[in-house]
């Protein structure tokens, strides 16, 4: 199921994802355009999966590729109509059944000729697939208030007690008041070392610099963001591949834990 946009003139945008529909207003065409695209290359990287997503535009009507990485690419598609924001579903008419065609005769069995008068097959050839080497993701410095300095690999799942998810990293946060969720937040990170932080509808919330992020919606946020998760406080910042953090010896994240029964 591809993810489709609706964007107006005057900045209201809806996306919908996996069937799940998302509305919002922006100040500006622009903005609601790029809020739609981060929000399509942030859940093809944090599903790790290429994702079709189609954008219906006041000018144009787009189609673009979203590698698991991030990268999006606009496929050469003809440009047609725009489609209105909450335009109805219209089916088109049946066609008119088509005349019955008179009954040709059966084609007489073909002569069987010398091998000579049939030209060779051409050769099979064995290409070898060339598959691309995975491009290096950023690193995560995972700082904990009152606690020591984690480094992981993106995607992270933060939490109590975090579920296993398959391609991310999962930290263990202690929570003494138990008011951050077993599973609480994802954390993912595109290659220009922006944080995208997805709230899992924490019992509690989750705000990034005091801000409070929508349930289940993918948002773009600073680097170096300090993510409240009900008593427990992180800071999280992003550095390239290659670049040393310049934080003070952070130790590996231990490995995922499974999650709680109750």
């Amino acid at each position: 199921m591809p993810i489709e946009s609706f964007v107006g003139r005057d900045g209201t945008a809806r996306i919908v994802i996996n069937g799940r529909e998302t509305k919002f207003r922006a100040p500006s065409l622009d903005e609601a355009r790029d809020k739609v695209r981060d929000m399509a290359i942030a859940h093809a990287v944090e599903t790790r999966t290429a994702q079709h997503f189609i954008a219906y535009d006041p000018d144009a009507n787009w189609h673009f590729y979203i590698a698991p990485d991030g990268t999006m690419t606009v496929l050469p598609t003809p440009v047609i109509a725009p489609r209105p924001l909450s335009a109805p579903t219209v089916e088109p008419e049946p066609a008119p059944p088509a005349p019955q065609a008179q009954q040709q005769p059966e084609p007489q069995a073909r002569p069987q000729l010398p091998a000579e008068y049939y030209a060779p097959q051409a050769e099979v050839i064995d290409h070898t697939v060339v598959v691309p080497r995975k491009a290096a993701r950023p690193t995560l410095i995972v700082h904990v208030e009152g606690g020591e300095a984690l480094r992981a690999q993106p995607p992270i799942v933060l939490g109590r007690r975090p579920a296993e998810i398959e391609g991310h990293t999962s930290i263990t946060l202690v929570s003494p008041g138990r008011e951050c969720s077993r599973t609480h937040a994802v954390v993912d990170v595109d290659d220009a070392c922006r944080l995208i932080v997805t709230d899992q509808d924490a019992a509690n919330g989750t705000t990034a610099d005091a801000t409070p992020l929508a349930p289940h919606t993918p948002t773009v946020v600073p680097n170096g963001v300090r993510l409240q998760l009900g008593d427990v406080a992180v800071r999280i910042e992003a550095f390239p591949p290659g670049q040393s953090p310049v934080s003070s010896a952070p130790r590996a994240v231990i490995a995922p834990h499974k999650e709680e029964a109750s």
